[in-house]
């Protein structure tokens, strides 16, 4: 058997090597960045329903949605849509009638209550309706 003894140059190396293994490196730490605090309206968006409706038959409907605008020929009434839709954003539909006759409406609710309705009468008449989701 061999006689083993350790020196301190012997012990330093040890040391060297089981920090690398271990993949140790100096006692640095940044600070933590805490994780921004989601407000309500990331966190729980609100129910927008967008529609129209009255005498006329057809209509063309155009609204903002959270992609963009949104473009719809020829939809039969009365017609609904609905999104989910963040607080401080901008909401619209305007329906448009295709008919020589009659009256259109527009209206646009945020969690069962209507924020903007507006009606028109008459041929190829235009209903707008816009708002701010609260």
């Amino acid at each position: 058997m061999r006689d083993v003894t350790t020196t301190p140059r012997t012990l330093l190396a040890i040391a060297a090597v089981t920090a690398l293994m271990s993949g140790c490196a100096p006692a640095t730490t940044a600070p933590a960045t805490p994780e921004p605090t989601p407000t309500p309206a990331t966190v729980y968006p609100e129910t927008v329903v967008y529609r129209a409706y009255g005498d006329a038959y057809l209509a063309d409907l155009t609204m903002e949605t959270p992609s963009g605008t949104r473009q719809v020929a020829d939809v039969e009434l009365p017609a609904e849509e609905t999104w989910l839709m963040h607080s401080g954003e901008f909401v619209y539909v305007s329906a448009q009638s295709k008919g020589e006759t009659g009256s259109i409406t527009c209206e646009i609710a945020v969690d069962g209550k209507v924020i903007s309705r507006n009606e028109s009468d008459g041929a190829y008449v235009i209903a707008s309706c816009q708002g701010t989701v609260p």
